[in-house]
């Protein structure tokens, strides 16, 4: 992914949502992991309710 300036611009636009989605996930004990573009996550919801979710 590009230089490293702009791992750092991804990081900053993905803190916020990250967070909630982060503790979204763990009051579901549900598992999301990142590493610079790459997304891993566990869900027990629907698609339409991941939508909403990830829409946020």
């Amino acid at each position: 992914m590009g230089s490293a300036f702009t791992q750092v611009l991804a990081n900053i636009y993905m803190l916020e949502w990250e967070q909630d989605l982060i503790a979204y996930q763990a009051s579901k004990n549900e598992i999301y992991g990142r590493y610079i573009d790459d997304i891993f996550m566990t869900t027990n919801q629907s698609i339409d309710e991941m939508k909403n979710i990830l829409d946020r």
